[in-house]
Order: C-alpha cells, then structure tokens, then sequence
C-alpha cells in the first residue's frame, strides 16, 4: 500500500537539509563517528517477539517526542521497533558524504531500552539511481558495489548495538517504492543479494548471527507496472535468491476486512500460500516476518474502520498470526496518528490519536502481546 515511514516530500525536504546543513565529508571511515555515551544499550528486557510497530519518522521526533515514545512502547510488551535508514538521506551527495546523526540518536535510545530496532535499509539517492530526484528509483547496476558498501557501512555500525535483523528495502513489488516499473529481476540481483552479502560480511567479521529479510511486500495486481506479491516471490526464487534471504518480508493488510475475512485479495489470509511458495522451493523451515501492518481509522475514505473495530481486528489478528507456526514479528504501522483529516488514510493508521489520546486500539494491541 501507498504508506512512508518516510514521506516523500518531507524526505526531500530532510535531504536539503542535510545538505545545506552540511554532511561530513571525506570521512575516512563512517562507521568510527562517535556514539551518545549517554544512551549506552543494557540488556533488553523479556518481550513479546511477535510485537513490533513503526513509528513514523522516528530518528526526527523531538527530544519530547521520542521520550514520550520510549515511556509509551515500554507499557506493552512488543519487541521490535522498524525504522527506515535511507540511503537517500544518510549518504545524499555522494560517497563521501555521511549523516548517520538522527539514526544514531535513534537507535541508541531504542537499544538502551531493551527494544530491538528493525532497519529497513532502503531508497536510493540520485548520485546512485541515474540522477533522479525521487528516491524510490533503485540503484543502477553499476552503483551495485555503492550499495553494498553503504548497507556494510550500516550493518557494521548498528550490528555491535545489537541489530541482529535487517530488511532490505520496503514494498518493491509496487512503483511507490520502485520506479519506474517494478522489476524482481533487478531487486533481486542488485538489492537483496549484494545487500544480504554485506549484512553477512558485517556479522561474520563481527561474529554476530543476524536475520537478513526480504522486502516486505505490498498488495498489488501484476499489471506490467507493479507486481503481485505471489509472483513477486516467486520471481526472487527464479533469480536466484533463496541463499540470499533469512525470512520473507510479508504486509498483510487486509483492511476494512477482518483477519479472518477469506476474500480473495486479503494478504493476511494470503499468508499461507505466501508459505506454501517458500516450501515448494525448499524453504519451508524459513520465518514469514510481518514488517507492516494495520488498520485506518479515517473512515471517510475507502477502506476505513471505526476505533472500536481497529481495537477488535487488532486482537484477531495477533491471535491468528501466533498460531501460524512459520510466522515471526507482526510490526504495527503505526504508532500515533499523522494528524486529524479524516479524509487522509495515511493520518489515522496510528494506536493513538494525534493528541497523544489512546484510541481502543492501544490497550487492544497492549492486551494482544501479554
């Protein structure tokens, strides 16, 4: 679906930032910038490894903000934080420019409070994609070896914090998030398996184990232009991919319909035949990860559901999903909602309104991970 842990706009406006900010440039080595001693990681606390959620633009909330996060998330029982570290806007210039500031910040505070941070290494800057402005347009292959490096430059940075799972880029099986057309062929090839060799390299060198995890897919109709995510799947087994991946990255939306609802498009009701793909090419004994999932509470647009229904759905679906044996974290899009227009889907995802008020769906979703 057409969602952004990083919109867009504000991405651009973020890179611009950066850029008249001025990144660090000629960094011998990227991976030595210091650390906030402030937030040295303990060891996490016993959670729930089916809870995860994401928390729009995480590594830019405000001091307050994230705070106010940490304090929340702590009152559930989920593990697992999922957050985009985009290429586009870490290294925007070139090869020599770096700006792992925000996600360094992030990522400190998160492991210092027991949570596991879920990267979604993702999203491509124009020294790298041809000279495109927009991001979602993925590496050219010559850039391949750039993109290696950069998702190695990460994993060696974060892995020591204890990231031990990484998804390699979000939804590219719709043109929202690969541009022009959708291409497994490419994703493959050039994201999933150099990405899935430099997580390796990091963690080996590191003697870390860590889950590398396909990206998680999106509901599509294959049209020439985005991609079912059955054939996509299947499209990264024809090329090659089964070495290259640890689980399969799945966004089981289904809204307005239930979990249980067996329409033919649900995708959660699709995840086990999602499953039955990984067994037929011999990877049966791998996880199916649910990096994305939720209901909308804007229900003057298609496709919404009241507060009371996303509370409900939200307790079915964890249900369901623990009793699939091949399932791994089921993460929630999203945190609090992006403001109040009820016309606007991409608002009203949250388990909180944008005054911070819980909707039913906070204690729904706290209940669902005891």
């Amino acid at each position: 679906m057409n969602k952004f842990l990083l919109r867009p706009i504000l991405l651009a406006a973020l890179v611009t930032f950066i850029v008249l900010a001025g990144c660090k440039k000629n960094s011998p080595n990227p991976v030595k910038e210091p650390d906030d001693e402030t937030t040295t990681p303990t060891k996490p606390k016993e959670k729930n490894p089916l809870g995860g959620i994401c928390p729009t633009l995480l590594p830019y909330m405000t001091d307050y903000e994230l705070n106010t996060f940490l304090t929340e998330y702590e009152k559930t029982n989920g593990l697992y934080v999922r957050m985009d570290l985009p290429w586009s806007v870490i290294q925007p210039t070139g090869k020599d420019s770096w700006n792992f500031g925000p996600y360094d910040r992030a990522i400190n505070a998160l492991t210092a409070h027991g949570f596991k941070v879920l990267p979604i290494v993702t999203y491509c800057p124009a020294w790298a994609n041809g000279g495109y402005s927009d991001d979602k347009y993925p590496p050219t292959p010559e850039h391949a070896i750039d993109w290696y490096n950069f998702v190695k430059a990460c994993a060696d940075r974060y892995i020591p914090k204890g990231v031990d799972a990484w998804e390699l880029w979000n939804e590219p099986n719709i043109t929202a998030f690969w541009k022009p057309v959708c291409d497994v062929e490419a994703y493959t090839n050039i994201v999933l398996k150099n990405g899935y060799n430099a997580v390796k390299a990091s963690a080996t060198a590191l003697n870390k184990n860590v889950t590398v995890i396909s990206g998680g897919l999106a509901a599509a109709a294959s049209n020439g232009r985005d991609i079912h995510p059955m054939d996509f799947l299947k499209g990264i087994y024809e090329e090659g991919g089964k070495e290259f991946m640890d689980a399969v990255g799945h966004h089981p939306y289904c809204f307005p319909e239930s979990p249980a609802s067996t329409v033919e498009w649900s995708l959660f009701q699709m995840t086990p035949r999602i499953h039955q793909i990984m067994v037929d090419n011999g990877d049966g004994n791998k996880k199916i990860w649910g990096t994305e999932f939720g209901y909308h509470t804007g229900y003057s647009v298609i496709g919404g559901v009241s507060e009371a229904k996303q509370a409900e759905y939200i307790t079915l679906a964890y249900k369901l999903w623990a009793q699939w044996e091949y399932t791994g974290p089921l993460c929630w899009y999203n945190y609090i909602d992006l403001g109040t227009n009820m016309n606007d889907r991409e608002q009203k995802f949250g388990l909180k309104l944008y005054n911070g008020t819980n909707k039913p769906a906070w204690q729904a979703y706290i209940n669902a991970l005891k």
